[in-house]
């Protein structure tokens, strides 16, 4: 994959269950409750360059709002235009 763009506009929400499965360095726990950490203005499961190159670490226990994000939908495209990426 080479955009990543919906992986740094906002922290990932996860529930107790889907945190358990997720290294716990990864995981945060705020007030409005449990999110996969961001490092540097994006999530720390994001490897690689934004609109290059990019892959998620914990892909096969992402958490469910990552699961349901559709690449081309409203939101990704809003993603990839606050990030500076062309359209999908």
């Amino acid at each position: 994959m080479a955009c990543g763009a919906c992986c740094a506009v906002e922290p990932a929400a996860c529930t107790e269950q889907e945190a358990a499965g997720i290294p716990a360095v990864m995981v945060e726990a705020g007030p409005l409750g449990r999110f996969v950490r961001q490092e540097a203005g994006r999530c720390s499961a994001l490897l690689g360059y934004m609109g290059v190159s990019v892959a998620c670490v914990i892909y096969d226990s992402r958490p469910r709002c990552c699961r349901v994000f559709e690449r081309g939908s409203a939101e990704c495209l809003e993603a990839r235009r606050r990030k500076g990426l062309e359209a999908a």
